[in-house]
C-alpha cells in the first residue's frame, strides 16, 4: 500500500481541505512533524537572504502538509502568501535561488514497486510529472510511512498470534507439547538488553546519508544489508561521521555502475585507500574492508 499524498493542486486549491497527506482508504498519515537537520539546513542556506530562507521554509512546510507542489508559479506564489501588483517581480527574484532545492517529478527516477521497503519515493509515481518536490523531504515522508506500516503490521501479527494461542488454550488444546513460557526478565535485565542492542545514532545517520546520496546522484534506491552493513558502518565510524560522508561522496563521484554501488563497496578498504591517496594523506588499511 502506497501513501496517497494529496498535493497542492494546479487549480490553486489544497486537496482534502488542507487536512494534509492521506493513505489509501482516506485515512490520514499521522506524520505532523519531520526531522530538520539544523547543521545541513544552515550550511545549505548560509549565503541566502532572509527572504529566500523564509520562502524556502514556507514551501517545505506547504509540501509536507499538502504533498507535492504545483509547478504553476502563480498558484504556488499565492499558496505561500505572495500578493499585490508586484508579486511576480518579488517571486522571480527569490525563486531564482530557492528553485535549486526543488525538482520536477519527471526528472526523478521513481519506481512503483511498493514491495521494496527502501523505495521511499514510490508514492510519487501517482503524480503528474509536472509537480515539484524537495527530494529529501519526500524521502523522509516515505521513511515515516514505511516505518509506521511495519509497526502496524507487526502489532497485528502479534495480536493474532496471542489470540490464536488463547483460543487454543480455552478449548483445552496445547499449541506446543511441553510448552512453558520463558521467565519474565527483570526490569534491570530488559534495560541492559535495550542499551546493548541500541545502534549508535551515527550508524543510522551514515546509512541514511548513503541511501539519500544514491537516490539523488544515481537515481535509484540501493539495497541495505541490515546488520552486516550496520557492523561495517560501525567500524568505519572510528574515523568520524564527517569522514564517512566524504568517503561516500568520493565513491559515488567515480562513475560506478548500479550493480557495483553498495554500502560495502563505498566503505571498503580499497575505497578508503584511494580516497586518502586523492586527499594527499598517507594512511592505509590492509585487507578488503575495515
Amino acid at each position: 500500500m502506497l501513501p496517497d499524498v494529496r498535493g497542492f493542486l494546479g487549480d490553486g486549491t489544497v486537496s482534502d481541505n488542507g487536512a494534509g497527506p492521506v493513505i489509501d482508504g482516506g485515512h490520514h498519515l499521522k506524520a505532523p512533524a519531520f526531522q530538520l537537520y539544523a547543521g545541513d539546513y544552515f550550511v545549505d542556506t548560509v549565503f541566502w537572504s532572509n527572504e529566500e530562507v523564509g520562502l524556502y521554509t514556507r514551501l517545505l512546510l506547504l509540501e509536507w502538509a499538502t504533498g507535492p507542489l504545483t509547478s504553476d508559479h502563480k498558484r504556488l506564489a499565492q499558496g505561500v502568501g505572495f500578493a499585490g501588483h508586484n508579486w511576480r517581480r518579488d517571486w522571480d527574484r527569490l525563486w531564482a535561488t530557492v528553485s535549486s532545492k526543488f525538482s520536477q517529478i519527471s526528472l526523478i527516477k521513481v519506481s512503483e514497486n511498493s514491495h521494496n521497503s527502501l523505495n521511499f519515493l514510490s508514492h510519487l509515481s501517482q503524480y503528474d510529472a509536472s509537480f515539484l518536490v524537495n527530494i529529501r523531504l519526500e524521502t523522509t515522508r516515505g521513511k515515516q510511512f514505511f516505518y509506521s506500516e511495519s509497526r502496524r503490521k507487526g502489532a497485528i501479527a502479534k495480536h493474532e498470534k496471542e489470540r490464536a494461542h488463547a483460543d487454543a488454550h480455552a478449548a483445552g488444546m496445547h499449541v506446543h507439547k511441553g510448552y512453558s513460557p520463558s521467565p519474565t526478565p527483570s526490569p534491570s535485565s530488559r534495560k541492559k538488553q535495550k542499551i546493548t542492542d541500541a545502534p549508535s545514532p551515527d550508524v543510522k545517520v551514515a546509512i541514511d546519508y548513503f541511501v539519500e546520496a544514491v537516490q539523488v546522484k544515481k537515481g535509484f534506491t540501493p539495497q541495505i544489508s541490515g546488520g552486516k552493513d550496520a557492523a561495517l558502518v560501525k567500524k568505519a565510524l572510528k574515523h568520524g561521521i564527517d569522514h564517512v560522508k566524504k568517503q561516500i561522496d568520493f565513491f559515488l563521484s567515480n562513475g560506478k555502475s548500479q550493480e557495483h554501488i553498495t554500502l560495502a563497496a563505498a566503505l571498503s578498504a580499497d575505497t578508503y585507500n584511494l580516497f586518502m591517496s586523492k586527499s594527499g594523506k598517507k594512511e592505509y588499511l590492509g585487507g578488503v574492508a575495515y
